[in-house]
């Protein structure tokens, strides 16, 4: 071996095809880091060799392969959810450092969730489907998100993102967080996580932006739904497993929930005889809050910067522990 450092980049989603072997991203890289050992490789063609050699590897590689990473330093997940990562039992050494994504898909999946609750509240696709039925009806069902009151589940950054822009629109932000006695900013009241129910009770909107933990796998669940005020809006931009999902249905169907909007599910991709592609009070998008050009180039950016500091011996942001999940 030349003393070089291997870095491993897998090329196995829509998110990572500007990583490919040719491209203007993998050029940069080279030119940036001459003594980086940069190999690109779609993530169906990776095996126990490749993975062996890896000081880094950046991307979404097959979990189940990273027990045989001997030489894993830094895993870094170009991505802001790591519920796939985030178990000490998949990695063979006790010192590999874990990062996920920061600071990059926090703008768009926070507009995109916005925009997701203006249509519910504005019932506009029940307008898209009605057509000329629904032309200058004074009784249809819109609401207004001022003066609205949402809470929020969690309290990261994305949360923050959230409800800066809730708050532009005059409604009422709160939150509930593992956490709360931390310093938070952008919320009007900080629930508990032991007040969920309260606090959803209190909600006409409810916003789910917690990662997958076993924590919050099917944190809401039947009770949850059952908790949540009458003709309340739930959106999900978090993740999908925290959705007990046939409870979901069963409060749309029933006329509890309003409307639901969610861009993931469980499973996904969702499969097309679930109900909820079939019900008028559901909005789905399929997965895309975080994508935009801008943050495409946030992500690389912040990969230049993680690798830099790797290179020089300095903290790596975005660490994730391994035991708390996140």
């Amino acid at each position: 071996m030349d003393g070089k450092t291997t870095l491993l980049i897998t090329v196995n989603n829509s998110s990572m095809r500007r990583y490919r072997e040719d491209s203007v991203y993998a050029r940069h890289l080279r030119s940036e880091f001459p003594k980086v050992r940069f190999c690109f490789m779609d993530s169906n063609a990776i095996n126990s060799e490749h993975i062996r050699h890896a000081n880094i590897i950046v991307g979404h590689p097959d979990p189940k392969l990273l027990i045989e990473a001997t030489q894993l330093q830094w895993l870094h997940v170009m991505s802001a959810g790591v519920d796939a990562y985030a178990r000490p039992s998949l990695y063979c050494r006790r010192d590999v450092i874990v990062t996920r994504a920061i600071h990059v898909h926090d703008i768009p999946v926070a507009e995109h969730a916005l925009g997701l609750v203006l249509a519910c509240m504005r019932m506009i696709p029940s307008a898209v489907r009605l057509g000329p039925a629904s032309w200058n009806d004074s009784s249809y069902p819109s609401r207004e998100l001022a003066g609205s009151s949402v809470l929020l589940l969690g309290a990261g950054e994305l949360a923050v993102e959230i409800a800066l822009r809730l708050r532009a629109f005059s409604a009422h932000v709160s939150t509930v967080c593992l956490h709360p006695d931390r310093e938070r900013v952008g919320f009007e009241h900080i629930y508990p996580s032991s007040a969920m129910k309260t606090a959803l009770s209190n909600s006409d909107i409810v916003i789910n932006t917690l990662p997958l933990t076993p924590l919050t796998h099917r944190i809401l669940d039947k009770e949850a739904f059952d908790a949540m005020k009458p003709n309340a809006v739930f959106v999900n931009v978090g993740r999908g497993a925290c959705v007990d999902q046939s409870a979901l249905i069963s409060a749309l169907n029933s006329g509890h929930l309003s409307m639901a909007a969610l861009d993931v599910a469980d499973p996904e991709p969702l499969p097309v005889d679930c109900p909820l592609w079939r019900m008028d009070n559901v909005l789905i998008t399929p997965h895309v809050a975080g994508y935009s050009d801008a943050a495409e180039q946030r992500k690389f950016k912040g990969l230049q910067t993680q690798l830099r500091a790797f290179l020089e011996g300095r903290l790596l942001s975005g660490r994730v522990d391994l035991h708390e999940g996140y």
